[in-house]
């Protein structure tokens, strides 16, 4: 036993992983973990998007949008994403689409590109102030998604792009807007147009750094009484998917 532990980290100083073989695993080198064939898929997608820096969201939480792309594919639906900060979530949901549906399909995402906006929603809020993740910018994730022919950036504050959108139907919905005010718009307007068995996931669900989150959550679905499940996730994220 002593040999065997020697062996492995002795191979592991020397950048080789040890495990046994088993058909029906492979090994994902940028994580050094045995994982099922379905997982490196996964891992395929979402390895680069976090090692580029582009997302601030971590295995777990990707993992959770892989899980709602593969439940709502089906639908054939657009998916929108509200809060892209540098496109890494956002690069994540397309790639993931395109595979699992063996073409792309139509995404649709809304940031500023420059931080929460300076406006009444963000100067009342404790934790996020106006300027706050403006580390970004609108022409580098341009550049960075441009391979996608299928998706779509709308740039400005979410209430002024929302207001010119025409008329969809939404099969998957990511909000990542960290405050009370814009997240209950944005239930309310993607719950209305959501089609049946179609998913909203909503980040930072009871974050101590997001209290409004949860608020925000607990009005729409009083509002929305048997039209909504909800699945918690032990990653601070909500999934809520309608009847």
């Amino acid at each position: 036993m002593k040999t065997k532990r020697w062996l492995r980290q002795f191979a592991a100083r020397h950048g080789v992983f040890i495990a046994r073989y088993q058909p029906d695993y492979v090994y994902a080198s940028c994580t050094n973990q045995v994982l099922s064939i379905e997982d490196e898929l996964f891992y395929q997608i979402a390895c680069p998007v976090i090692k580029e820096g582009r997302t601030l969201l971590g295995y777990d939480r990707l993992y959770v949008l892989w899980q709602a792309v593969k439940n709502t594919s089906s639908l054939q639906q657009i998916t929108a994403e509200l809060g892209s900060y540098r496109g890494g979530s956002a690069y994540f949901l397309a790639t993931a689409l395109k595979v699992l549906n063996n073409s792309e399909r139509p995404v649709h995402i809304f940031d500023t590109f420059k931080g929460h906006p300076d406006t009444d929603v963000y100067r009342k809020e404790m934790s996020h102030k106006p300027g706050l993740f403006s580390d970004t910018d609108y022409e580098s994730v341009k550049q960075y998604l441009s391979d996608f022919q299928h998706l779509h950036i709308h740039q400005g504050d979410i209430y002024d792009t929302l207001k010119d959108l025409p008329e969809m139907n939404y099969g998957l919905v990511h909000l990542d807007v960290d405050v009370f005010e814009t997240t209950l718009d944005c239930l309310r307007y993607f719950g209305q147009r959501l089609v049946s068995k179609g998913m909203m996931v909503l980040d930072d669900y009871r974050s101590p750094n997001c209290p409004g989150i949860a608020h925000a959550i607990d009005i729409f679905l009083a509002e929305q009484a048997g039209h909504f499940e909800s699945w918690f996730f032990r990653t601070e994220q909500l999934i809520l998917v309608k009847a």
